[in-house]
């Protein structure tokens, strides 16, 4: 699987992100956002990065739900592989939803705190944090 290229492009102007922590299985998450939002979440071709003294690729599942009506879409990240993390900044987050197109995010923060199995989920101001860069990602990136 090629290694994607991380773009010097920085969208986070137009992208909110929510950290969130769970023990839930990324798959669980998702069959929990699908009924809350009445969303759809896919997965796609995991991001793939090579952390800084690192020599081999590591790889984070991701999922997607986009609606073609709106034009909001929904990335849904796995913040952790292994011993990787995907957001440094954020290592203790199990998860990263990063928002794209228009959407109330303090409702979607209370729809989350209504999952039993979420114990955190906090918005993260994107400016703020250094490796944003590795949730670059190709929207039509499906398996």
């Amino acid at each position: 699987m090629p290694i994607k290229k991380l773009e010097e492009e920085n969208d986070s102007d137009k992208a909110q992100l929510i950290g969130i922590s769970s023990l839930l299985n990324d798959y669980r998450l998702c069959f929990f956002l699908n009924e809350f939002l009445n969303a759809d979440f896919i997965q796609v071709k995991p991001i793939e990065i090579i952390p800084k003294g690192k020599a081999a690729a590591v790889s984070f599942r991701t999922f997607k739900w986009s609606s073609e009506y709106s034009g909001l879409e929904l990335f849904l990240f796995n913040n952790q592989s292994g011993n990787e993390v995907l957001l440094p900044e954020i290592s203790k987050m199990n998860f990263v939803l990063k928002i794209t197109g228009g959407y109330d995010v303090k409702q979607l923060l209370e729809h989350l705190k209504q999952i039993a199995e979420i114990s955190t989920a906090i918005l993260l101001p994107p400016l703020k944090i250094k490796s944003y860069k590795n949730l670059d990602h190709i929207s039509d990136n499906i398996k």
